[in-house]
C-alpha cells in the first residue's frame, strides 16, 4: 500500500500564521537588514538622510507587515536622484543593489 499525502488548506490557520508575532518579527528583521543597507548607500551631504530611516513591524488587515521609510523632508528628491530605497528593495529581493 502506498502513502499519498493530502493537503487541505485551512484559511483560519493560514491567517493566524500570516499575522503571528513570529511572522511580524521575521519581516521586521528583514526590514532592519534593509535599513542598515540603505544607510550604508545613502548620500552623506549633511548626514540627515542617512539617519532618518525607520522600521515599523506589525499586523495590518490579514497579514504581518514591515515598513521601511525615510522621514527626511527631502527623501522623495533623494530617491529620485539616488534610488536608495529602490536599490535596497532590489538587494532584499536578491537582484543585486
Amino acid at each position: 500500500m502506498s502513502f499519498r499525502p493530502r493537503y487541505g488548506q485551512d484559511i483560519r490557520k493560514t491567517r493566524k500564521l500570516m499575522r503571528s508575532p513570529e511572522m511580524q518579527a521575521l519581516l521586521g528583521e528583514i526590514a532592519e537588514q534593509g535599513r542598515r543597507y540603505a544607510e550604508s548607500i545613502s548620500p552623506r551631504d549633511s548626514g540627515t538622510y542617512a539617519t532618518a530611516f525607520t522600521v515599523e513591524a506589525g499586523a495590518a488587515d490579514d497579514r504581518a507587515e514591515a515598513v521601511l521609510r525615510n522621514t527626511a523632508p527631502y527623501a522623495p528628491q533623494v530617491e529620485i536622484r539616488h534610488r536608495v530605497l529602490g536599490r535596497t528593495v532590489d538587494r532584499l529581493e536578491g537582484k543585486g543593489g
